[in-house]
């Protein structure tokens, strides 16, 4: 699906992104699935198809999905998260195929030193116009 070289391309040589991730092109499905982002506590009733008993973060989890680029910010930051797969058709199977490339902010800080200057001197200069 190649979303890793389509990122490297979008991304500049100062880390920023050059434009929107919407301009990344789309990856072909024909198949429905839904996918639901867990973490490590509901994974297991998840696996147990334990219906109502586990909840999954809405901002990286999809309904109907056929294809499509989900990007995630404000959720997950932190320790393990999983994905769920659900067949939402019990009578046909589905093929499916997870690509995820994950870009992550890095804040660096540095100590710089600065010299406050002893003394200013003024001058006034004359200035002529043409």
């Amino acid at each position: 699906m190649k979303l890793f070289s389509d990122l490297t391309r979008v991304i500049d040589q100062t880390g920023s992104l050059a434009f929107g991730i919407n301009a990344l092109t789309q990856p072909p499905g024909a198949d429905y699935c839904d996918i639901y982002l867990l973490d490590a506590a509901n994974r297991a009733s998840f696996l147990n198809k334990e219906d109502g008993k586990w909840r999954y973060a809405s901002e990286g989890s999809r309904s109907n999905l056929m294809s499509g680029i989900v990007q995630v910010r404000n959720c997950c930051t932190s320790n393990n998260f999983f994905l769920g797969i659900k067949n939402p058709n019990s009578t046909y199977g589905i093929a499916v195929m997870v690509e995820i490339v994950a870009i992550v902010e890095k804040a660096e800080y540095e100590t710089v030193q600065v010299k406050k200057p002893t003394s200013v001197n003024k001058k006034v200069v004359p200035v002529f116009g043409t």
